[in-house]
């Protein structure tokens, strides 16, 4: 059993530990303290990570600085309050851009990432040449017409769905007569047909098969004729 001196120094070493345990802790709270006080200070009133540029990366048809314009940064606000959601509707306004993520880039700037249209077909009208997408979109119009391109002509109604309806079609067009292809005319979803550069005309009909149509067609244009049917495939003609 301890005698009460050594009992009473058993006490005070345990009030000393108990002692520096409470400093260690109020030690570690005041430097949290201050930490987080330096970090909000830091990014949310110092000039450090305040917003000064934007940056812009995948683009090739609009310009970066027409992208900056219609994106509208809010520069001069702490950077971690810029909303990027706001900022990625705006950009998406332009028609030559598909999709666009918006992301911060510490310390001062804010990253716009553009995935563009990309042109399936002209659109001829009068004077005029549209580009059209695979979705049917028109992104872009240009006086001259762009050798690179099928052009495209609509008598009918031009919504999306018929424009869409066509690039699919031109996309099916087999590599080997993509190059012979004059024009592409389409007087409503289930009455489109490609003029080919010797004045054959091939009816394609619809949309609908067009993977089927396309691998009929090569063998079918070697029968020598001057229009050539694949509007039901499975049954193809020429005349």
């Amino acid at each position: 059993m301890p005698s009460p001196a050594e009992f009473a120094e058993a006490l005070r070493g345990r009030r000393n530990r108990e002692r520096r345990r409470t400093w260690s802790r109020v030690v570690v709270a005041a430097t949290a303290t201050v930490l987080v006080a330096a970090l909000v200070w830091l990014f949310f009133f110092s000039d450090t990570f305040r917003t000064r540029a934007g940056t812009v990366e995948g683009n090739a048809l609009v310009s970066a600085d027409d992208v900056l314009a219609t994106a509208a940064i809010p520069t001069g606000m702490p950077l971690v309050l810029v909303d990027t959601e706001p900022i990625e509707a705006r950009v998406l306004e332009l028609p030559e851009v598909r999709s666009v993520t918006v992301a911060r880039d510490f310390p001062d700037a804010v990253r716009i990432t553009v995935e563009e249209r990309a042109a399936v077909y002209q659109l001829q009208d009068g004077g005029t040449h549209s580009w059209v997408d695979a979705d049917g979109i028109v992104f872009r119009t240009n006086q001259a017409s762009d050798p690179e391109l099928p052009v495209v002509r609509v008598s009918g109604e031009r919504d999306e769905r018929i424009l869409a309806d066509i690039a699919t079609v031109v996309r099916a067009i087999p590599p080997a007569v993509a190059g012979q292809v004059e024009r592409v005319d389409a007087a409503s979803v289930d009455r489109i047909q490609i003029t080919l550069a010797d004045d054959r005309t091939v009816v394609w009909g619809s949309a609908d098969d067009s993977d089927l149509k396309s691998r009929v067609l090569t063998p079918l244009l070697g029968v020598d004729a001057k229009v050539y049917d694949v509007s039901a495939p499975n049954h193809p003609t020429t005349r």
